[in-house]
């Protein structure tokens, strides 16, 4: 059913992309190439700030979307029918290295596809391990100094170290993740009574933390009989574009409903920032927490905890109304 649902989908872009192009060939197109169906909010927050980014920057542009699934599975036929003067968009996320291979090669792919139009990589979280570490950092350098026009953003310092020396400046862009500029329009929409303390620990391959952290987390606040509820960066389902906003906007209420978030995951520390809810973060396997918290520090309500012990100290001051 939900292949089926994807066909139909993939159509109507299709019609409405060669549609859009025959009546305003003089109008400037943008695509999103691989975007999320998945169930990760973090990385659905990033497609959509993409979307106010551009729409802001190019008003008259306008902007189709193509899923990682549709570009895999019909790489051959957009290739062919996307124009030169297409901007192509590769989301931002942890995406590049070794972590995510899959999501890696996606990204490779879409380069080398779309050698002639213009690129523009949203913020990014290198993270390269391994004996093939240098290979792969020079093998993707080389890739990106020889497109003729394209911009790879960096979110935190560490990526960009890694590219600085082997990538030209011009093609480099060391900036926050993009769903930060979402607190630019404020989070005074958040007036909510803010109740409860909200967990949010991963337990993927980026995790440092997992179980053990959430009991220790968890029994600290029982001794102190403080409110506390698990929350997550993930739906219940696979998101489509027509739902991502409002799904987004209902876990923003979540964690603004929160009057402490504990989080080592970087949308749960970024979530946190833009609906001005009080955080203490841990840091993850590919440490872009600790790089994304560099953005938000002055901020005043967000905390970087060095380990669990520091975590159970703030914890254990803390007063709970």
């Amino acid at each position: 059913m939900e292949n089926k649902k994807n066909l139909y989908r993939l159509r109507g872009c299709l019609r409405a992309y060669f549609q859009f192009n025959r009546e305003n060939k003089d109008r400037e197109i943008c695509i999103f190439m691989g975007t999320p169906r998945h169930k990760n909010l973090g990385d659905h927050a990033i497609v959509y700030a993409q979307y106010k980014y551009i729409e802001k920057m190019y008003p008259n542009m306008e902007i189709f979307e193509f899923s990682k699934l549709e570009y895999e599975t019909y790489r051959f036929l957009l290739k062919k029918i996307i124009t030169k003067k297409a901007l192509i968009v590769i989301d931002g996320g942890g995406n590049l290295g070794t972590l995510w291979p899959e999501e890696n090669a996606l990204i490779n792919n879409v380069i080398s596809d779309f050698q002639d139009n213009r690129i523009i990589i949203f913020p990014q979280t290198a993270y390269y391990e391994g004996d093939k570490r240098i290979e792969f950092i020079n093998a993707f350098s080389d890739k990106i100094n020889s497109h003729k026009d394209i911009l790879l953003m960096l979110r935190d310092k560490a990526s960009y170290e890694i590219f600085c020396n082997l990538i030209n400046k011009n093609r480099l862009q060391l900036c926050p993740d993009i769903v930060l500029s979402m607190f630019l329009k404020g989070n005074d929409q958040y007036t909510n009574e803010r109740n409860e303390i909200g967990i949010c620990i991963r337990d993927d391959l980026e995790s440092i933390n997992g179980k053990n952290t959430i009991d220790l987390i968890c029994s600290a606040l029982d001794k102190k009989e403080a409110g506390y509820k698990m929350i997550t960066t993930f739906a219940d389902h696979n998101i489509y574009p027509e739902e991502r906003e409002r799904i987004l906007r209902d876990k923003w209420n979540e964690f603004a409903s929160c009057k402490l978030v504990i989080t080592d995951r970087l949308h749960g520390m970024i979530f946190s920032a833009i609906t001005g809810t009080k955080c203490f973060a841990l840091d993850n396997l590919s440490k872009k927490v600790s790089g994304g918290y560099e953005w938000v520090k002055d901020l005043g309500y967000i905390t970087l905890c060095k380990d669990t012990d520091e975590l159970m100290e703030l914890l254990n001051e803390v007063v709970y109304e």
